[in-house]
């Protein structure tokens, strides 16, 4: 006979008690949504009304975040919140919602206002309409994220490296206003993190950092305090290498955004189980073959997110959209496409303003837009755009003309970025405005990073290891600075000596025509005599004659001027020094194999190397094409040059502090 013991009465009412205070933020406040944003296009300063359920009533209790910055709540209802669009707001980006009380997050991706576009009088996008600033991030780059970290309204950046050099961590970098950013410095995820995604995890207002590990094979939360520092990482293991693609995203409707990422191929979640824990990652995606690119947003308008990936079916090349039909159960929709190349980056976004999601992708065969259709049961035939090269490494999507309309940037592999103006139908204006970097634009971020209520864009570097933020300002005049290619530092044997250094890639960032001058300097004039400029504007290329006087080394800086006051210099600067005599007979010793190489791929040999040491491949011109640390080893080191690598002659250069190694690579096409 089984007995039961009855609970005191007192204790009893103890216990509801304890139950009911748990439970009493969720009964007063309900399931945090939002459902509609209005307007839904309006310049920095405009009173937005967002409704919905859940929402606190009292306005200091919400946090409302347009993309990157948090904007002023004004009022407070339990179904409405009027918010002023912020300074820096990010055009094009969701706006989420945040609910102090409950911790629970809503976004407008799930809306029938999906993002919000802030509108300023812009006009045709041109490559004269934006004005470049190169900021050093201390290595090159794989991804970009954009958030405000230290809640002072400035949109603030973290970064992720190629190079094992920061194998620990990501780069942050505060923005100080003015087109300027602190000192990057190290926040710490796992074993070489990749992919990088910010979004407020446990709900207290302050944005956070996930990074996807590719070595240590597990996904990193970095939880931040609001003003710019940051918790050490929580881990969670995946059963593969982490990679690039990473979204903070609300898969289940819980009020509590998830993760989501790529695992062995495939598409998968990491549901947040509070207080930004994540669980094991469960696939969504069973696509034929390995998923390399996708993107999220409600594409049957069900207020449940959904997700779009390339994939294949019976020889035919599209997207498969994983279509949310519950809690955690999907349901898997392929749509052709009209190329017989697979796609390469996927991404969602509303580009004829009707409210439901549209996916764009990018391939060999340019970009192709699927509207859903206006039964909203499927998407109709693909709308495409060509562009030149038409693959595309990276592609971002934002307003950033202000009309109201979603454009789309993309970036190939050293490529200038392309900007695609939208007609609100799902195809883009031709032809794309280019607009050139000499660093090589690799990966992309939006957001408006001088918060003058206009959208500018970041692009991580292939070269210089660096960002370069590329500001809007609405002319195609002169407001662009100069630019000028990376200049390799200069080596001779004895003294004195005159040498002769190219110059490359020299423009005034302006209209076609414009005056341009170049200077140069000399730090030591005692070792290396100020040089002599070879320049006739408006040419792209100059050279210098320099002059080695007396051992030691110089620094050597070159200025190009349009004559603008504002923003219209550029510099760079490299060493000449003069090498030890005693090392002079190793310049030939780097074995490079194989050589001629077919794919920019081969193994260097490095015989007494005992210590750390810099590799450096230049192209014919002297611009850097790659860099990397190399540990002390006398087994060969296997190197890839990035990919695609043109044809053509390669200039290789190890060096530690006391010792050099060069050799040339031939790469046959």
């Amino acid at each position: 006979m089984k007995h039961f013991h009855r609970i005191p009465r007192r204790l009893s009412v103890v216990v509801g008690l304890a139950l009911l205070s748990c439970l009493l933020p969720f009964l007063a406040f309900g399931q945090l949504t939002l459902t509609a944003l209005q307007p839904a296009s309006a310049p920095v300063g405009t009173t937005v009304t967002l409704t919905g359920t859940g929402f606190n009533a009292t306005a200091a209790q919400n946090v409302v975040y347009f993309g990157a910055v948090p904007g002023p709540v004004l009022t407070a209802s339990a179904a409405a919140l009027t918010v002023a669009v912020p300074a820096g707001a990010t055009s094009g980006a969701p706006v989420t919602v945040t609910n102090l009380a409950t911790q629970r997050t809503a976004s407008s991706l799930a809306s029938a206002t999906p993002t919000f576009r802030v509108s300023f009088t812009g006009g045709a996008l041109a490559s004269g309409a934006y004005r470049r600033t190169d900021v050093p991030a201390g290595f090159a780059v794989e991804r970009l994220a954009v958030g405000d970290f230290n809640r002072d309204g400035r949109a603030d950046l973290v970064a992720t490296a190629r190079s094992v050099g920061s194998a620990s961590g990501m780069a942050v970098l505060l923005n100080q206003g003015s087109r300027a950013f602190a000192a990057p410095f190290n926040v710490d995820a796992n074993i070489l993190p990749v992919g990088v995604a910010v979004g407020d995890l446990n709900g207290d207002g302050n944005l956070d950092v996930v990074a996807a590990n590719q070595v240590s094979q597990d996904v990193s939360v970095v939880l931040g305090n609001g003003q710019g520092g940051f918790a050490t990482p929580a881990n969670y293991g995946l059963s593969s290498n982490g990679t690039s693609q990473l979204v903070v995203a609300d898969m289940n409707g819980d009020g509590r955004p998830d993760v989501l990422t790529l695992e062995l191929g495939q598409v998968a979640v990491l549901y947040n189980r509070g207080a930004g824990q994540l669980s094991l990652p469960s696939a969504l995606s069973t696509a034929t073959g390995a998923v390399t690119s996708f993107g999220v947003g409600d594409f049957n308008g069900d207020g449940r997110l959904d997700v779009a990936h390339p994939d294949q079916l019976n020889g035919q090349v599209g997207f498969t959209a994983v279509l949310s039909s519950g809690t955690t159960a999907y349901i898997r929709l392929f749509v052709a496409g009209t190329v017989f190349v697979p796609l390469s980056t996927v991404t969602a976004a509303d580009f004829n303003n009707d409210g439901l999601a549209d996916v764009l992708a990018t391939g060999t065969g340019g970009v192709q837009v699927w509207l859903r259709n206006a039964a909203n049961t499927g998407f109709d035939a693909p709308v495409s755009t060509a562009v030149f090269p038409p693959f595309r490494v990276d592609a971002a999507v934002s307003d950033l003309d202000g009309n109201g309309v979603l454009d789309v940037l993309t970036t190939a592999n050293g490529q200038p970025a392309l900007l695609l103006s939208g007609t609100g139908t799902g195809g883009f204006t031709a032809p794309a405005a280019a607009v050139a970097n000499p660093n090589g634009a690799r990966t992309l971020a939006v957001g408006d990073l001088d918060g003058d209520g206009q959208a500018d864009y970041l692009t991580g570097n292939e070269f210089n290891n660096s960002i370069s933020l590329f500001t809007y300002t609405g002319t195609t005049g002169t407001a662009n600075p100069p630019a000028l290619d990376f200049i390799p530092d200069q080596v001779v044997s004895r003294v004195p000596t005159t040498l002769t250094v190219p110059l490359t890639g020299i423009s005034g960032g302006g209209a076609a025509g414009q005056f341009i001058t170049v200077t140069a300097s000399s730090s030591a004039p005692a070792v290396v005599s100020p040089p002599v400029v070879s320049y006739t504007s408006p040419a792209g290329t100059g050279a210098l004659t320099v002059t080695v006087n007396g051992a030691g080394a110089a620094t050597i800086t070159v200025t190009v001027s349009n004559g603008q006051p504002t923003n219209g210099t550029f510099s760079r600067t490299f060493q000449v020094r003069l090498g030890l005599a005693t090392r002079s007979s190793t310049a030939e010793v780097l074995g490079l194999y194989p050589n001629p190489s077919a794919t920019g791929q081969f193994s260097l040999a490095l015989p007494g190397l005992t210590g750390p040491a810099q590799l450096s491949v230049t192209d014919a011109a002297g611009r850097r094409v790659h860099a990397q640390t190399l540990a002390g080893s006398h087994r060969p080191v296997e190197v890839q040059l990035p990919t695609p690598v043109a044809a053509g002659l390669y200039f290789v250069q190890v060096s530690t502090e006391g010792q050099t190694w060069r050799g040339r690579l031939l790469v046959q096409p």
